[in-house]
């Protein structure tokens, strides 16, 4: 937001007068990157030293505001008086009260950052640059010119300041007896010499160029190309907030801790550098007034400036942190000197490319050794530097040759950065030797809301092979989740979010997956395929032996209904796979259909012990819907326009047990047919409270349009009790004539009149209750978990040949 601050203002300012603002917004830039770790990280740190009272925290915070605007004040007359030197005498006071904001602000930023309170800390900091932006540019639009441009950033400031105290004001002590606990003036000095230096050879170009060459278009474009390409040192300035608590403490915290930091910090930065650094003419002629147009080498140094630069702040706080005080400010004093005199001598050579050049040069030499020696110890890790170096030129120069090319290479490296920034969850590693490890990505947990028969099928047959294998079940994040151990089996949820959605659940998890499995370590991957196009093609992301686990294909019905390539995938999915286990007879013969060499081992879905148990009490009355409330897959909107025709035959009432993303729909078509009253919602069952209904309805309907495998069926049986169902192929494999009644016609008025019919039918009943749970026994989930068992260990055995 920042950045679109200064491309608005770069179109409503005339050049001479962006110059100037440019040159004043170097200097708040200083100021702001000062303030925001000036206070807040000493502040940030004690406040999480254990055993503090409510009390002792609101003497820290009171003390940290007074330190705060006593150095704010005294900064402000410092940066106004540095300011008079190329703005206005009323420009420059409003960089003074500017700079006077940020430090009023300040010690919000530490508090939140120690009370560990980031979401609003991220909401009042977009917050301000929004202001901003909206302030500056009203100030530019009422003819304020370069001084009302700065005004925004006072405005902004004021409004954080107002409303983040006001929403913290609990923490707040602001009494004379609580300012005389104060931060160590020690941290401070350090915390301040490094930041100000560090803060100043990322603007000393801009400045310099607001001095010698005001007032032109290549000024300015440069100006503003080169503030983008210094996003890296705020990636830095994040790296360290996350290392400097823990790194204070730490001993040989240079030798231990720069490595990774620097790993941490280049995963993020190097992408941001290429992108800025690749940028092509046709996008530089876009932010650009006029037809202002620079070289190419001079975008490329400014990316790698920017690159170096950052690597220079962590380096510089961790020496810092390591007691290396003295060390980390020569270090950055001489290199603030030497890049003064390199930008100085670049102009008069070759003007704003020589300028560019000369402080990518001094970048380069300043940072270069130490990450030199980080990264040094094996011929493997300079290997791999090398080819980074070759790889990140390549990306440049593809990336300049055109704005596809730009986004292509700029797509590819923001898929590797979300890669990175995806938690990594607890992998299958610590599994004793006795124990196969399988890592199962299920999807589904089994108690969240709404979750399918698949699920059920996954927990049940994880659970009793806990055993024989060490499990992790892999599933999305829903709210409420949290990792456990259930019976020997381990639940990891994965994904974005809190996942309290949908979309954002399935998004979060598919995003998740390739990314999981490439990192798990196990003897075997299984991949529950999930809706809307089945698999992603596990074995492509995994080197572990991988088994499909097929209770759904029906990509092409789900196609139908959004209108995407879902099926493309689905066979892409297919095509991945070597080894597969589907959970009937029809899914198989698919699975074949579509991959000959597929190894595909039919192993159904099964009922728990428990549905035998439940007394069945006589014939039942109600009619009772037990599943997702899924209105396309479950066929609910035939079955309540069924209802509709049979209630005045049968008398009864209609339960519909579940939950699920159609649920509104669903109640929705209820009112709409004047059904209130025939119509029951029972909410979610599990468990004996499920059988027990079941046991106590008259007849079980599944509408179902399509069914991977029909386990409510198969517990309907269990439960004496009979079912009325669509004559879809899955469910003919599973329901004998004798005990059930299928419908050929897909339409509502046939289900309509199998409801009425079945209703009556006495000996349909009495077959039921006598033959289901004979039927229903061969699905128990002891045989099906040791059949499944079985396939495992072929699927390891096969996978090693």
């Amino acid at each position: 937001m920042s950045y679109v601050c200064g491309l608005v203002l770069l179109h409503l300012l005339a050049p001479s007068a962006f110059t100037v603002f440019a040159g004043a917004q170097a200097l708040l830039t200083v100021v702001g990157t000062a303030s925001a770790a000036l206070v807040p990280l000493p502040l940030s740190r004690a406040l999480r030293e254990p055993g503090l009272s409510a009390a002792q925290r609101g003497e820290l915070v009171a003390g940290s505001i007074v330190t705060s605007l006593r150095l704010g004040t005294a900064t402000a007359v410092v940066v106004s008086a540095v300011a008079c030197t190329f703005l206005p005498v009323e420009g420059a006071l409003a960089t003074g009260l500017a700079t006077l904001g940020f430090f009023a602000v300040a010690p919000l930023w530490g508090l939140l950052q120690g009370r560990g309170r980031i979401r609003t800390f991220v909401v009042l900091t977009l917050l301000e640059a929004a202001v901003r932006v909206v302030a500056s540019a009203a100030a530019v639009g009422l003819g304020l010119g370069s001084t009302g441009a700065v005004l925004g950033w006072v405005v902004g400031s004021l409004v954080v300041t107002v409303v983040g105290f006001a929403s913290q004001r609990g923490d707040l002590g602001l009494t004379q007896r609580s300012v005389r606990r104060r931060l160590a003036r020690r941290d401070l000095a350090a915390v301040a010499s490094i930041q100000v230096l560090i803060s100043l050879l990322a603007v000393v170009d801009v400045l310099l160029v607001s001095v010698l060459g005001p007032g032109t278009g290549e000024g300015a474009v440069y100006q503003l190309l080169s503030t983008i390409s210094r996003a890296p040192v705020y990636v830095a300035t994040a790296t360290v907030v996350v290392h400097y608590p823990r790194i204070r403490s730490a001993a040989h915290a240079r030798d231990e801790v720069l490595p990774t930091a620097l790993a941490e910090y280049c995963r993020l930065a190097v992408p941001a550098a290429i992108v800025v650094a690749g940028l092509p003419p046709a996008v530089i002629a876009l932010v650009s007034p006029g037809e202002v147009e620079l070289p190419a080498l001079t975008t490329v140094l400014l990316g790698l400036t920017g690159l170096a630069w950052g690597a220079l702040a962590v380096v510089a706080f961790i020496e810092l942190a390591s007691r290396s005080r003295r060390r980390a400010v020569l270090h950055l004093l001489v290199t603030l000197v030497l890049t003064v005199a390199s930008t100085i001598v670049g102009w008069g050579l070759a003007g704003f490319t020589g300028v560019a050049a000369g402080t990518a040069a001094v970048s380069v030499a300043a940072v270069g050794p130490s990450v030199i020696r980080s990264s040094t110890g094996t011929a493997r890790r300079t290997r791999l530097a090398v080819t980074a170096t070759l790889l990140t030129a390549a990306a440049v120069v593809v990336a300049r040759t055109s704005v596809v090319a730009w986004i292509v290479v700029g797509g590819a490296l923001a898929v590797l950065v979300v890669r990175r920034m995806l938690p990594v969850p607890a992998a299958v590693t610590s599994a004793p030797e006795s124990r196969p490890r399988v890592a199962h990505f299920a999807f589904e947990d089994p108690r969240m809301p709404g979750a399918g028969g698949g699920a059920t099928r996954t927990w049940e047959v994880s659970r009793r092979l806990a055993d024989q294998f060490d499990i992790t079940l892999y599933c999305q994040r829903w709210p409420g989740c949290t990792p456990r151990s259930e019976e020997g089996v381990r639940f990891v949820h994965i994904g974005l979010g809190r996942g309290r959605t949908k979309f954002t659940r399935w998004l979060g998890y598919t995003l998740s997956l390739p990314v999981t499995a490439r990192r798990v370590s196990a003897d075997l991957v299984i991949e529950d395929f999930f809706a809307p196009f089945s698999s992603l093609g596990l074995p492509r992301y995994t080197r572990h032996p991988t088994l499909a686990l097929v209770q759904w294909l029906n990509a092409k019905d789900k196609q139908r209904r959004y209108h995407l390539p879902l099926a493309a995938v689905e066979r892409a999915g297919v095509a991945a796979h070597s080894q597969a286990i589907a959970v009937s007879q029809g899914i198989a013969d698919e699975l074949r259909a579509r991959n000959g060499s597929l190894l595909t081992t039919v192993i159904p879905n099964g009922v728990d012990s428990a549905a035998y148990r439940v007394a069945r009490p006589g014939l039942g009355h109600d009619v009772l819907f037990v599943g997702r409330f899924d209105m396309e897959h479950k066929g609910l909107d035939l079955l309540v326009r069924a209802w509709a025709a049979a209630r005045g035959a049968t008398g009864a009432r209609l339960l519909l047990a579940g939950d699920g993303p159609d649920a509104g729909r669903v109640r929705s078509e209820v009112i709409s047919l004047g059904l209130q009253d025939h119509v029951r919602f029972l909410g979610w069952l599990s468990g004996d409270d499920k059988y027990r209904a079941m046991a106590a309805a008259r007849l079980v309907v599944m509408p179902s349009r399509y069914e991977t495998f029909g386990m409510v069926a198969i517990e309907a049986l269990a439960c004496g009790t009979p079912v009325v169902a669509f004559d879809i192929p899955c469910l003919r494999e599973v329901l004998p004539p004798e005990v059930s009644r299928t419908v050929p016609e897909m339409t509502a008025s046939a289900l309509a009149q199998a409801l009425v019919d079945s209703y009556g039918d006495d000996e349909l009943a009495a077959a039921a209750a006598e033959h289901g749970p004979g039927h229903a026994r061969a699905y128990g989930w002891d045989g099906i978990a040791a059949q499944q068992a079985r396939a495992y260990l072929t699927a390891m055995r096969g996978s090693r040949g």
